[in-house]
């Protein structure tokens, strides 16, 4: 994630970072997700050099078949002149038509690695 987010900051002025609330990584990804709370992960995207600001959204969702319309919200809420976006992102071309239709500038940063994804780590363990 950190390469991404330098990604981001580069193609920008401020970088902004949002993070999921508890209940809905829960929902999202399982009941033993998130591995660490809404506060301590806000304290360590905050340390991280490359954030400017980062805060909790306070929704819950944002996968499946709400998707598209969950993300629209977030964007018009928000209102940001670039919006990163991963290469390699399963939800990529959602959020990039989506960033388009608001007149969401796109930019490309590289991908997060899947092969250091917590949840892969997290089926590694479990094997």
């Amino acid at each position: 994630h950190t390469t991404f987010l330098k990604d981001a900051k580069k193609a920008g002025d401020l970088l902004f970072v949002g993070l999921e609330p508890d209940e809905s990584a829960k929902q999202n990804k399982g009941s033993s997700r998130p591995l660490n709370p809404i506060e301590e992960r806000l304290q360590l995207m905050a340390d991280l050099q490359s954030v400017d600001y980062v805060f909790a959204f306070e929704d819950v969702g944002g996968y499946g078949a709400n998707a598209s319309e969950f993300y629209k919200r977030r964007l018009t809420t928000l209102q940001p002149n670039k919006l990163a976006l991963a290469i390699g992102d399963a939800l990529f071309d959602i959020r990039k038509e989506n960033a388009l239709k608001l007149g969401i500038q796109p930019a490309l940063a590289r991908g997060v690695w899947r092969s250091y994804s917590t949840t892969k780590l997290l089926e590694n363990i479990s094997k």
